[in-house]
């Protein structure tokens, strides 16, 4: 009968153990917990013993249970006994050694297990510190992606790219050809010509004729291979003879131009010299005085200010874009543009962005600006009147730069880091306009202000 009661009470306990809540990790405990009570009573209660427990042990004070914390909502479960484990003898429980030596391997069992989950913890924390190290390795090495690395099949312009192949006894001909046509054979009969302009052959190479002894071609890719956008197809034919018979073989290559046109900015004088980067207030033009009020409005001249763009990675000429923030003050007496125009010396042949007063985006009627590997530049103008605004404080005009090659390639990031394209007027220069020397009343003094009131 109490051995039944036993058997009741540990069901019980099994049935609070799998009970499905959101604290799975308590569950999981309570379940371990009720694992270790199955333990000691197959310790307690072996060799014929269990008929003659009268009492289940969890209900004694001095050698019973005790009883772990379960998740919320749910009983305690059983899990060891207070002191060292009893055994049965002669109607009373009594310590006995053997049982003894029994729940300290017990214990020891215990603490291994405890020990195999520490470790377990700490072996899945460096697992996941060596996942993130892995990860940030990736991460760096697809970041390197963003760089430009010009090659013989991603040709930089204006750069010789030598292609040489080992035929055969070397004794035939060479034929070497470029073409777009996936159908090579067709493109041998109709190849694109040098005349074309996407590309210069150099001397010591013959192209489009097959030639003994012409083993390496040299090719110079213009900026027209590049706006053209597509993938050319280069390539070499051999042809030999050895006795009766005569044999050919063909390779390509695929051949895909770099974009490598870059645009820079800054603010200049009007001979490109960027550490001229700021300029004096302009003068006071007129005052007016308004009697009535009194009330004096205040006029300033004009500003005209320069900034210098280097065009590079190509060759030949783009066409150039700005954009123009908008300016200080409101209204009819606030600052407004009067022109912006560029030019190639700074001095003649001005052509216009056609800007209006407010700013804005503008791109150049004339699009003959030059570009050149090395980078050409050009200087462009931008005047502004600042009719009733004093400019009390430095003012920097910040004026981004676009442009296109023919055909729209527009301009990259930087060649050196990063071949994606640059975002709309991602460059900017700037340019300072520095601050009118402030007055202050001294002497008359008073209450507020003694000078006559500036309008507006």
């Amino acid at each position: 009968m109490k051995n039944k009661l036993q058997n009741e009470k540990l069901a019980k306990c099994q049935i609070r153990c799998n009970i499905q809540n959101d604290f799975a990790g308590q569950n999981q405990l309570c379940k371990r917990e009720q694992s270790n009570y199955s333990i000691l009573r197959t310790l307690f209660l072996r060799k014929g013993n269990e008929e003659d427990l009268s009492t289940p042990l969890w209900k004694r004070k001095d050698r019973g249970f005790i009883f772990s914390k379960g998740p919320p909502g749910m009983g305690r479960c059983p899990i060891a006994s207070r002191g060292h484990p009893p055994e049965h003898r002669a109607g009373r429980l009594v310590h006995n050694s053997t049982i003894t030596n029994e729940f300290q391997v017990f214990n020891k069992y215990q603490n291994l297990i405890v020990y195999k989950h520490l470790n377990f913890t700490i072996m899945k924390k460096q697992f996941l510190f060596l996942v993130f190290l892995v990860m940030a390795a990736f991460a760096n090495i697809t970041s390197s992606y963003g760089a430009c690395t010009a090659g013989a099949l991603n040709p930089a312009i204006g750069v010789q790219y030598t292609y040489t192949v080992t035929a055969g006894t070397e004794t035939g001909q060479y034929l070497w050809f470029i073409t777009k046509n996936v159908d090579l054979v067709a493109g041998e009969s109709a190849p694109i010509l040098e005349s074309a302009g996407l590309f210069t052959i150099g001397s010591g190479s013959t192209y489009n004729t097959p030639t003994a002894g012409n083993k390496s071609l040299f090719v110079t890719w213009n900026t027209a291979a590049v706006s053209d956008g597509g993938t050319f197809y280069l390539v070499v034919k051999y042809t030999e003879t050895s006795g009766t018979c005569t044999a050919a073989n063909m390779r390509v290559w695929q051949v895909k131009p770099m974009n490598t046109f870059m645009l820079a900015i800054a603010g200049s004088d009007q001979l490109g010299v960027t550490a001229n980067n700021s300029t004096c207030p302009a003068d006071i033009i007129a005052a007016v005085i308004t009697p009535a009020t009194p009330s004096v409005s205040y006029t300033y001249d004009k500003n005209t200010i320069y900034y210098k763009i280097t065009a590079s990675g190509a060759i030949g000429t783009w066409t150039p874009s700005i954009r123009l923030p908008a300016l200080a003050g409101a209204g009819a007496t606030g600052q407004i543009y009067v022109s912006a125009d560029w030019s190639v010396d700074g001095s003649t042949g001005w052509k216009t962005f056609g800007a209006t007063a407010a700013g804005g985006d503008f791109t150049s009627t004339d699009t003959t600006a030059p570009v050149s590997l090395a980078g050409s530049t050009i200087i462009v103008r931008v005047i502004i009147d600042n009719k009733n605004y004093e400019t009390p404080a430095a003012q920097a005009i910040i004026v981004g730069v676009d442009g296109v090659l023919p055909g729209g390639v527009k301009d990259i990031v930087d060649p050196a880091t990063d071949c994606s394209i640059e975002p709309d007027f991602g460059k900017t220069g700037t340019y300072t306009i520095n601050a009118r020397p402030p007055i202050a009343e001294s002497n008359p003094s008073g209450p507020g202000n003694l000078f006559i009131p500036k309008v507006p």
